[in-house]
């Protein structure tokens, strides 16, 4: 990009940075410090605030309740990376991957902007209850413009599938004989303390 475009796009992310900054709450600030300390003290303890633990016990559990989107914040805005095989924005077929979400609606009330608002903010607006309703107006790339959508998703349980433990098997020559080999996919250690719950280690096992 010409140098006017890109000091202009650094200027506006220290204005982004600065409004963060001014938009922190009391409560962040003192998760912030506590955590500071319990780490100083032990590199093994840390302090959860109420945002964390509920972030902490849906990697314990794999599944969550909401629309079944990976969100990202790109220059502002909220961005669906991608969609959750099976979740509720996959199967309305009403939300794509790149998609730029700029408005969040519960069932009735306004919309909310939620451009420049902190992606933690915005994944709270639109995760809920099962079965209750959150309205979204989205940004489409189409050619050289944009389209803008209203969108109404019935939020649902939506299992972590991808965080599971899982194998894959692979015919291979090894010393000149074929064998069948597993390859464990371990991406994270998980467990569901309610009654039935799974975990890593079941299965694993399994």
């Amino acid at each position: 990009m010409k140098l006017d475009e890109a000091k202009k796009n650094v200027l506006k992310n220290y204005d982004r940075s600065i409004k963060r900054v001014n938009e922190t709450s009391q409560d962040d600030l003192y998760a912030g410090y506590l955590d500071s300390f319990a780490r100083a003290l032990d590199p093994h303890s840390s302090f959860f605030s109420k945002d964390f633990f509920e972030d902490f016990n849906i990697s314990m559990s794999l599944s969550l309740e909401g629309i079944g989107a990976t969100l990202s914040n790109q220059d502002g805005f909220t961005v669906v990376e991608a969609l959750v095989p099976g979740g509720a924005a996959f199967r309305s077929k009403q939300i794509e991957p790149q998609d730029k979400i700029v408005a969040v609606g519960q069932e009735s009330g306004p919309m909310e902007n939620v451009i420049d608002m902190d992606l933690k903010d915005v994944v709270k607006k639109i995760r809920g209850p099962k079965g209750t309703k959150v309205r979204l107006t989205v940004l489409r790339k189409k050619g050289e413009g944009k389209d803008r959508l209203d969108v109404e998703i019935t939020r649902d349980k939506v299992s972590l599938e991808d965080e599971a433990a899982s194998i894959t098997y692979l015919d291979k020559e090894v010393g000149g004989a074929k064998k069948k080999i597993g390859i464990i996919n371990f991406p994270s250690f998980y467990a569901d303390s309610r009654r039935g719950g799974r975990s890593s280690a079941a299965d694993l096992k399994k």
